[in-house]
């Protein structure tokens, strides 16, 4: 039994977690473990990247915005989200979430490179189906080639067959 069973969101948890601290009983570890693990990376990052800053004053419309210059007035979760994520998590997995998601210097490197290499697969697609279509059509060309060869002998092997009987016969008319 752990006293985070009734503890459905993370964002609960980091809440619970920043009034409270964070349980180390091993039950309510593995249940911080289990919300961490239910949710979504977006309300993952959401919260990894929550400073307490918004991007225009709140009288504006004011939205959450790490590199926000305008306070909320409220403490922000990024503190509690990676003191429960190192506490959850191999060190390794926290530090590349952080790495990914957070970190300026490191922050969207990897999307960028795999938005890089999906441009580059699909540069290769496209070739690979403009080959496949020419091979198909040399494909279709041999196939009427074959198929044309094959009628052409068919008539050669049928006026072969003519002339033998020809020749069957004059041999046989002049008595050899």
């Amino acid at each position: 039994m752990s006293k985070y069973d009734n503890i459905k969101t993370a964002a609960d948890l980091v809440a619970e977690v920043a009034v409270h601290g964070l349980s180390t009983d091993q039950d309510d570890i593995n249940r911080a473990a289990d919300i961490f693990g239910n949710t979504a990376i977006d309300e993952l990052d959401r919260l990894a990247n929550d400073i307490g800053r918004l991007d225009k004053p709140s009288s504006e419309g004011g939205k959450p915005d790490p590199n926000g210059s305008w306070s909320s007035g409220r403490k922000g979760t990024q503190d509690t989200f990676y003191f429960i994520a190192f506490n959850i998590w191999n060190w390794r997995e926290a530090t590349a979430f952080f790495n990914e998601h957070t970190n300026p210097a490191t922050k969207g490197h990897r999307l960028t490179k795999l938005e890089k290499s999906l441009e580059e697969l699909k540069k290769e697609k496209s070739s690979l189906e403009k080959q496949l279509a020419v091979t198909d059509g040399n494909a279709r060309n041999h196939e009427r080639r074959v198929d044309e060869l094959g009628a052409q002998n068919a008539g050669l092997r049928r006026e072969i067959t003519l002339l033998k009987a020809k020749l069957y016969d004059v041999m046989v008319d002049t008595g050899n």
